[in-house]
């Protein structure tokens, strides 16, 4: 199919270029990943599957993270590809977009977290005054002194 090798040709595209046409590369690769294509008359699960790798591929060059409606149409994409349970002669071909659309959602929020401002402070240092921050793991399993522990 042409939209399995257009999808991914689009994404490797330079970042500037990426960058210079964002929406409409997202629009075009995103319509790729919403609708379910037919190959031969049956279900192509590569041409899905594909498009969410593309969008991904997009996300991991360019600053598409300051761009609410770029990002709202990223995020439909990702949960109808992760909503694909698509079946052939394969077996269960739409787990190949719903393990992509995952890999897609992690690298997705990497990037939206790289945006967020930075705390100046650690606000669970003191759990006297912020009693619903959890202890690191490092003092809630602390053994005790074996001179504490009752001999059997």
């Amino acid at each position: 199919s042409v939209s399995r090798g257009m999808t991914l040709y689009l994404a490797s595209l330079p970042r500037r270029v990426l960058e210079a046409r964002l929406p409409e590369v997202v629009t075009g690769i995103g319509s790729r990943a919403r609708q379910q294509d037919t190959v031969a008359g049956e279900r192509d699960a590569e041409s899905r599957c594909n498009a969410v790798k593309a969008l991904r591929m997009v996300v991991t060059k360019t600053k598409i993270c300051k761009s609410a409606q770029l990002l709202s149409n990223m995020l439909t994409c990702y949960t109808l590809a992760g909503r694909d349970y698509g079946a052939d002669k394969r077996g269960d071909v739409g787990s190949w977009a719903r393990a992509e659309s995952l890999h897609a959602f992690f690298e997705l929020g990497l990037r939206a977290a790289e945006g967020l401002p930075k705390p100046d402070h650690d606000i669970c240092n003191d759990n006297e005054t912020q009693p619903h921050c959890v202890p690191p793991a490092s003092e809630r399993y602390k053994l005790k002194p074996s001179a504490e522990l009752p001999l059997q």
